[in-house]
């Protein structure tokens, strides 16, 4: 004969309801051991890395490295005054070569413009002005060179200022001429 045992739905499911709760506890564990295990690993590092920090924290306050410290400083203020001065000396040096218009064509020009027996004494230069000290045997000879320098394309202006007779028995003139340079920017 066949037995009934009418407990039999109640015995699986308390069976299903322990087979739950040991899932449930399971994962849970499983997450709680997780959570801990990286709250414990972040903690080490951590502590690894501050102890780090205060390494090289050390390392840097140590006298030795703020000496060198003091010292890249020290170098890196002369570094820039240096630069700046480079830069004054640059535009300097700018200026002068813009400033430059004496040159050895300039005066290959003056000199053709020379009438027989006129000559220069000295020559003297001042920022865009010219002056000549010269003797000439004649006066008409000086005012030729006046008319031919005035016709160069790179003098503004020319004028005689002084004509003298030397002293000495051979009648030559003695003569100052000032001129006046044009602002001429391609060379």
């Amino acid at each position: 004969m066949n037995d009934f045992n009418f407990f039999a739905p109640y015995q699986g499911k308390q069976k299903q309801v322990v087979n739950k709760k040991i899932y449930i506890y399971t994962v849970s564990a499983v997450v709680a051991v997780f959570i801990v295990g990286t709250f414990a690993w972040n903690s080490i590092n951590v502590y690894m890395l501050n102890r780090d920090i205060d390494k090289f924290q050390n390392s840097i306050n140590s006298p030795k490295v703020q000496a060198k410290v003091k010292e890249a400083q020290v170098l890196n203020n002369k570094l820039d005054v240096l630069n700046k001065y480079e830069g004054g000396l640059s535009k300097i040096n700018e200026g002068m070569n813009s400033r430059s218009v004496i040159s050895s064509e300039l005066l290959r020009k003056i000199n053709s413009t020379l009438p027989e027996n006129v000559y220069f004494r000295s020559i003297s230069v001042d920022g865009s002005s010219l002056s000549f000290q010269g003797v000439s045997k004649t006066r008409s000879a000086i005012g030729e060179l006046q008319h031919n320098i005035k016709g160069l394309d790179i003098i503004a202006e020319g004028q005689i200022g002084n004509i003298s007779e030397d002293d000495s028995s051979n009648g030559s003139y003695s003569f100052d001429l000032k001129c006046t340079l044009k602002d001429v920017d391609g060379k």
